[in-house]
């Protein structure tokens, strides 16, 4: 609740933590201490810049990457299947990194697929496919 607080004072330094950002991040021990959130914080930061995108941005795309994770979880334990367009419907052209992601996302791709397939971070992904307004 205090990076919530935080965040709210100033989005621009300090991010939320929670569960699905830290499982988007691979993070599997949590260790509630003011040390654990600054370097949290730290990661968060760089990955940001790395990415091109300000700390909200990414906290969306944490989230949305571990909602997107619990929902194929659960289609491939309920055994139902999510229709799938063919390889060559959703093969990427030949082009920059944003074509085919924006190729792809047009398809209806998931943004975790794209991200899979074209072996690019989620947050760029998730960034270029909201930019477009696809998503």
């Amino acid at each position: 609740m205090a990076s919530a607080i935080l965040t709210a004072i100033d989005a621009s330094r300090f991010t939320i933590i929670d569960v699905r950002a830290l499982e988007a991040l691979g993070v599997k021990k949590v260790s509630p201490t003011v040390e654990f959130y600054l370097e949290y914080l730290v990661n968060c930061r760089l990955l940001a810049v790395e990415c091109g995108v300000d700390l909200r941005t990414l906290d969306r795309a944490m989230w949305q990457w571990s909602g997107e994770q619990a929902d194929s979880i659960k289609a491939r334990i309920d055994g139902s299947t999510t229709e799938r367009v063919d390889s060559e419907r959703t093969r990427a052209p030949k082009g920059s990194v944003k074509v085919q992601i924006l190729h792809l996302a047009r398809q209806g791709m998931p943004v975790a697929e794209i991200s899979r397939t074209l072996g690019k971070h989620y947050s760029h992904v998730y960034t270029t496919v909201h930019k477009a307004g696809l998503r």
